[in-house]
């Protein structure tokens, strides 16, 4: 009874309408940093998603990299207490450039009277190395979750993996 209960869970999970979608939403999530909902990319074709991901990597760059300078470099707290090595890492990790608090020092202060940042100047850098980090992002796996049978095989491959269970997504159209 256990079993035939948890089959039938992950059957209507897997084979759900919304599950193919929703798994693009999450690898939009994991793979480049974004945040968009499942009904954001419902039907859309590979390449009208590529363009769709692009374009919204784009703009929550933007809008993240605002955010980051704006929690890292204060307008209301002094100078010395700015957490440029903060902003460096979350740099690093979001879009995997390869910066330091040195570095973002030198463009955001160089030049400026003491006590002020060249904001501007320091967020088209950053903005500019997570365009580059967004143009190298690869979409093949798209071409897997987009596929006719993605549903089928991956409930497939849960009966594999939970009950060594051979299933072909075939049979289960």
């Amino acid at each position: 009874d256990m079993i035939d209960r948890q089959v039938d869970k992950w059957t209507d999970h897997f084979l759900s309408p919304r599950y193919r979608w929703e798994t693009c939403a999450n690898w939009a999530s994991q793979a480049m940093g974004i945040d968009v909902e499942w009904d954001q990319v419902r039907d859309m074709t590979y390449g009208q998603m590529a363009v769709f991901l692009t374009d919204e990597a784009h703009q929550q760059a933007e809008h993240l990299i605002q955010e980051q300078m704006d929690e890292n470099l204060p307008d209301d707290v002094e100078q010395r207490d700015w957490s440029w090595q903060a902003l460096s890492h979350w740099a690093n990790n979001h879009f995997g450039v390869n910066t330091n608090d040195r570095e973002l020092k030198k463009i955001g202060l160089e030049g400026m009277p003491e006590g002020d940042v060249d904001r501007t100047a320091l967020f088209n850098y950053l903005n500019g190395r997570a365009q580059e980090s967004i143009a190298k992002i690869d979409y093949s796996e798209l071409n897997t979750i987009l596929a006719d049978d993605f549903n089928r095989r991956t409930l497939c491959g849960w009966l594999k993996h939970q009950y060594n269970l051979d299933a072909d997504p075939a049979d289960l159209s």
